[in-house]
């Protein structure tokens, strides 16, 4: 029996603490609809929550708005190391154990699901064999279920894996213009290895949901290669909406594509949509794109 869509989706909440996402007019997300968005993802099965240590006032939302009941997967992450100047590998364990403590306060929790170095690069800098060490040492304490990292190329993928043979979980970006990891064959790679995948930017922060006379104007410098997509699903007679649910689908070795909503509106309606996707076939390939700056949000154009 094919499992229902939903079960594949895993709920961010960098909305919940931050004004986010390129096509995001509303700002953070008011606590009354995250208590909407949060029943409907458990009346709907989707059961994994995905937040930080750095989205904003995100875990103290989920931790005022999650009842005691609720057996959610919460993942949650550390600071970015690679941006911090610490002295020593002491003091980058003691960072990550006290800012840790403090995420299962505020969610309200005693143990989480997983936790992921946000930034993979601090696992390759000097304390990195100390990072990995206190996540390894929380899980063996049953803080953490599954400890890994939140990465951002294949080659980094292979630099950790070469580095930390033990990794359980894996956060990468995939979508319909970033499909790197399928085309390396990191996909299979992580299957085989037993790690389990989550992948992010579905959307792409949105873009890839905007219609094509609405691009905003930090992106019209790849005006060219959105007219492709459009094109494309309009020959298909496709939604972007339904163009990105059908390539999450459609994807095979993701667990979870950890999508994020700004209400439970737009929940409903991608739950709607993805239990009745269109029989048209997208040429997925087609529409993939190697320019670093187009599929990295982090590097757009202010």
């Amino acid at each position: 029996m094919t499992p229902p869509f939903s079960s594949r989706l895993g709920l961010g909440t960098v909305q919940f603490g931050l004004d986010y996402g390129i096509t995001n007019t509303v700002g953070a997300t008011s606590l009354s609809e995250v208590s909407a968005i949060l029943a409907l993802s458990k009346a709907s099965g989707i059961t994994c929550l995905d937040t930080a240590h750095l989205y904003g006032s995100s875990e103290a939302v989920l931790g005022q708005s999650l009842g005691k009941g609720d057996e959610f997967q919460i993942v949650t992450k550390t600071p970015d190391f690679s941006r911090l100047n610490l002295i020593s590998s002491d003091e980058a364990a003691a960072v990550l154990r006290k800012t840790f403590l403090q995420s299962l306060t505020l969610l309200g929790r005693d143990e989480v699901y997983g936790l992921l170095v946000h930034n993979a690069g601090g696992l390759f800098s000097d304390a990195g064999s100390a990072i990995y060490k206190e996540m390894s040492g929380l899980k063996s304490s049953g803080r953490v279920r599954k400890i890994g990292a939140s990465i951002y190329s294949p080659a980094e993928l292979d630099r950790l894996l070469e580095l930390y043979p033990v990794i359980d979980l894996v956060q990468i970006p995939l979508n319909l213009f970033d499909q790197r990891f399928i085309e390396s064959g990191s996909l299979k790679k992580m299957t085989e290895r037993g790690i389990e995948i989550h992948a992010r930017s579905l959307f792409l922060q949105g873009a890839l949901l905007a219609e094509r006379d609405s691009l905003p104007k930090r992106l019209s410098r790849f005006a060219d290669h959105f007219g492709l997509y459009h094109n494309a699903l309009a020959e298909n007679g496709l939604s972007p909406l339904e163009a990105c649910l059908k390539f999450s689908a459609e994807t095979q070795d993701v667990a979870r594509f950890i999508i994020g909503v700004n209400t439970a509106a737009q929940l409903q309606d991608i739950l709607a949509i993805g239990r009745s996707l269109p029989p048209a076939r997208l040429n997925f390939a087609s529409l993939a794109s190697n320019d670093t700056v187009l599929i990295n949000p982090s590097l757009w154009p202010a």
